[in-house]
């Protein structure tokens, strides 16, 4: 069974993405940035979902995966949802759980997600991070009762001062995070006037 760090998703995100747009003008900025990012998690679905199913739930993640990105005849998504993946992940299935981060920057119905108890780590925490700095539609996060430490609280630290995070109400509890994390979230709630 493949894990996070056997397939290391982390080594792609940091080496730069190139695009067959080499020059641009300041005013094409923020579109070459959204393309670029959409070409990166493109990518990341891509490499993901070559993988075998490595248990009997990527069936449903994929499913799921399909769900958020669905629309109707008329090119319309559906109605806002709460999306509940609590206690869903493991140590093994962290691929999974990857597959579907890597699907948010997309979507544009999920307004509540809840990841409590599925053993997230600060690999897969900076990888969700990321993703919500490109989702507009998530406004309250649950990711309680996992492992993101410090690292993952710098991770966050950083999300929250980004203008464009939508993110309202973040719930971060019983997550291995000392007074380091504790102080580097602080600095991102200080640019962030929604959470």
């Amino acid at each position: 069974m493949t894990s996070l760090k056997d397939s290391d998703p982390m080594q792609k995100q940091s080496e730069p993405i190139k695009s067959s747009q080499t020059s641009y003008s300041r005013g094409d900025d923020a579109e070459h940035r959204e393309s670029t990012n959409h070409e990166y998690w493109n990518n990341m679905i891509q490499r993901l979902s070559r993988q075998k199913a490595g248990t009997p739930s990527m069936a449903r993640i994929r499913t799921i995966c399909k769900t958020l990105l669905d629309k109707n005849d008329a090119g319309i998504s559906p109605q806002p949802t709460i999306l509940s993946l609590s206690n869903t992940f493991s140590k093994e299935t962290q691929n999974e759980l990857v597959l579907l981060i890597a699907h948010l920057p997309f979507n544009t119905t999920v307004l509540e997600l809840y990841l409590r108890e599925n053993q997230i780590g600060p690999d897969t925490c900076a990888i969700l991070t990321k993703a919500l700095q490109d989702n507009s539609s998530i406004v309250f996060l649950s990711l309680g009762e996992n492992r993101i430490g410090d690292e993952g609280a710098m991770a966050f630290g950083s999300l929250l001062s980004h203008v464009q995070c939508s993110i309202q109400k973040l719930s971060l509890e019983e997550n291995k995070i000392d007074n380091e994390g504790i102080i580097l979230l602080a600095k991102g709630m200080e640019k962030n006037h929604s959470v």
